[in-house]
């Protein structure tokens, strides 16, 4: 019994020396991460923030489900839009993030099989109820904002008529989708990457923003170059009305080889800039109209 007991008592000391020696940061349990994401949270826990004003406001982002060429994923406009909402929520503060809307107005994309699609009256009307079940729990201002081209005219005009309905609340939805593009480009001059290569759909800034967030998605070996022009208004147009295969038939707009992470990830801290700057615009005329 006698050196049972010793056995322990030498166990207890080796284990506390062992504690002690350790790095104090591996002793201390890292802080969770505050939440964002507005379904995590209980019905409880967001009334009483929205009471206390801890919460005001509710992000909510529309992406797609449609063909990325030979070598994305169908995902490729959802995991934009759960990037670009994590970091704009987080960064916008008092703010949740609504559960990404994964399907979109994807028509001009059903020549190619796994794309899903919404008919346009059937997104606005999915975006105007989220947006109208925010309002109605009392978050002061909601913000809409779209990852995927097919999306951004069924952004701004649900937006609008909300605003309009809701004139004491600040509803923000961003609706130019060549402003957005634009955006990318700038940045792609700067890596060297020219307007045709970046292009508009699974070129070379959508195959590096998918290595810099799911490279683990992207089939590198069947990558391919498809419609090389820049994309003006009457192209743009023309994808709309005839679908994106009347432009380039294997569903490519660019040339994804020079993609990398690396540039993936300075594309997505400009758009990320870009839409933070444009709330912040937005919001001021908002305060001036009141």
């Amino acid at each position: 019994m006698r050196n049972v007991s010793w056995l322990c008592l030498l166990c207890i000391v080796v284990c506390t020396v062992l504690t002690s020696c350790q790095p104090e940061s591996a002793q201390k349990q890292l802080a969770p991460e505050p939440r964002y994401l507005l379904e995590e949270f209980t019905s409880e826990e967001v009334g009483q923030l929205l009471l206390a004003g801890e919460l005001q406001t509710a992000v909510i982002t529309a992406g797609s489900t449609e063909q990325h060429g030979k070598h994305l994923p169908l995902a490729s406009d959802a995991l934009a839009a759960d990037w670009l909402g994590k970091e704009i929520t987080k960064a916008l503060g008092k703010a949740v993030l609504c559960p990404v809307l994964r399907v979109g107005d994807s028509r001009h994309h059903m020549k190619f099989p796994g794309t899903l699609t919404l008919q346009p009256e059937t997104l606005r009307a999915v975006l105007r109820d989220m947006a109208e079940s925010l309002v109605t729990h009392g978050f002061r201002e909601v913000i809409i904002l779209p990852t995927h081209g097919g999306n951004f005219a069924a952004v701004g005009e649900v937006a609008a008529s909300m605003q309009q309905k809701y004139p004491e609340r600040t509803i923000l939805g961003y609706a130019d989708v060549l402003r957005f593009v634009q955006v990318s480009s700038k940045v792609a001059a700067s890596l060297g990457v020219s307007a045709g290569e970046a292009g508009a759909h699974a070129g070379e800034t959508e195959t590096s923003i998918n290595l810099a967030i799911r490279p683990d998605l992207v089939r590198l070996a069947r990558r391919e170059a498809g419609y090389m022009k820049p994309l003006d208004e009457k192209q743009l147009q023309r994808v709309f009305r005839e679908g994106i295969h009347a432009v380039s038939p294997n569903g490519v707009l660019g040339d994804p080889a020079k993609a990398s992470a690396e540039h993936g990830r300075t594309y997505l801290d400009a758009l990320k800039q870009h839409l933070l700057e444009w709330i912040a615009e937005e919001r001021k005329k908002h305060a001036a109209a009141m």
